[in-house]
């Protein structure tokens, strides 16, 4: 592979314009060259994601760049390093989901998932540093590819997680301790699906009837959204009815349906311009005629889900400001930024990286 005399790079990180520089450069390095379009994706989300957490939790650090050559693999060693005041529980910090207010999300596991070596060190005195390695798996059997043979590399091969990164957040109104908005991710075989549901009313009533619409989709997560939204409305008939948006993620083909009935949003921040369409009805009171969507997913795609607890307008202004933050911590300062305080709120977030 061929590579330039410089085997290491070093980027200062101090704000989210040094962020950016950085993850543009990582990717244009001489030895990453040979990965593909889908290795580099996923090397300049690692970048982002712990050059983030530099600036938000340590507001000063170092991202180091290397080539990685040992034992017949290559690849790149990324390693993120800062003086800050250290995690305190790095157990919890890699679990998926889990946030100490505006803290780390899905952002080091995210990182975890998509790398193929992971170490991390954290001390109150000396800070953190995070080694994260992404190997080439391509190296090896491009070495061997004449010139007439296709370079192809078959992202559905990878495990779904490494494929994507979903965050969600909710919260009630103010003076409610329960809310009626909540997302649900359901997983199956062939599908995932990211519904977004805003129950009529607020409080525990409207909370239970949440509880029981995420149920319903649980125990459903094979279903097309057509019949999953139809099974819904004979489901919430003799309630006070509920918006429901959902976002069907296709594993085998990369593509997206979307289908909705309310006063929910949807739209692609990131990627060729696409807005959700959520037919007029009430779910459980007046079935509209239903109209699905449906668009292939590119490399770098971000579609938010939300309620109308959200601002229509300015919430895609808003995530198109703070783009290169994980799906996870994003999520949740969407909600606490612009949520209104006299409606439940809900969001959901997709970065898609293959």
């Amino acid at each position: 592979m061929p590579v330039g005399t410089i085997r290491t790079f070093s980027f200062t990180v101090r704000d989210y314009t040094d962020l950016r520089i950085a993850v543009s450069n990582v990717q244009k390095l001489p030895f990453v060259a040979c990965a593909t379009e889908l290795e580099r994706s996923m090397i300049g989300t690692m970048v982002s994601e712990l050059g983030s957490n530099i600036i938000k939790y340590a507001t000063y650090g170092t991202i180091i760049a290397s080539l990685y050559d040992e034992a017949g693999c290559q690849g790149v060693e990324i390693l993120a390093k800062d003086d800050g005041p250290g995690i305190k529980n790095l157990d919890l910090a890699l679990r998926d989901n889990f946030s100490t207010g505006q803290t780390l999300g899905l952002g080091l596991p995210g990182v975890k998932r998509m790398a193929d070596r992971f170490s991390i060190r954290s001390t109150p005195t000396a800070g953190t540093v995070v080694n994260a390695i992404k190997i080439f798996k391509t190296t090896e059997a491009r070495s061997k590819i004449t010139p007439e043979e296709p370079r192809f590399f078959d992202a559905l091969s990878l495990p779904f997680t490494q494929r994507c990164e979903i965050g969600s957040h909710h919260r009630p109104m103010v003076g409610q301790i329960n809310s009626g908005d909540r997302v649900v991710i359901a997983n199956s075989d062939n599908q995932t699906l990211i519904v977004i549901i805003d129950v009529t009313g607020h409080g525990d009533r409207a909370h239970a009837s949440a509880k029981a619409i995420q149920a319903v989709i649980e125990s459903n997560s094979t279903l097309p959204p057509m019949p999953l939204m139809t099974l819904l409305h004979t489901t919430l008939q003799g309630t006070a009815g509920a918006a429901i948006g959902i976002l069907k993620i296709d594993k085998h083909s990369n593509s997206f349906s979307y289908l909705a009935v309310g006063n929910t949003g949807a739209s692609r921040i990131k990627g060729k311009k696409w807005h959700g369409i959520s037919k007029d009805g009430v779910l459980g009171l007046r079935l509209p005629t239903l109209r699905e969507q449906t668009e292939f997913l590119e490399p770098g795609d971000v579609i938010c889900l939300w309620t109308d607890g959200l601002p229509e307008t300015s919430t895609p202004q808003f995530l198109q400001r703070h783009i290169h933050e994980a799906a996870q911590p994003l999520a949740h300062r969407l909600i606490t930024t612009l949520g209104r305080d006299h409606d439940d709120a809900g969001c959901a977030i997709l970065k898609w990286f293959a």
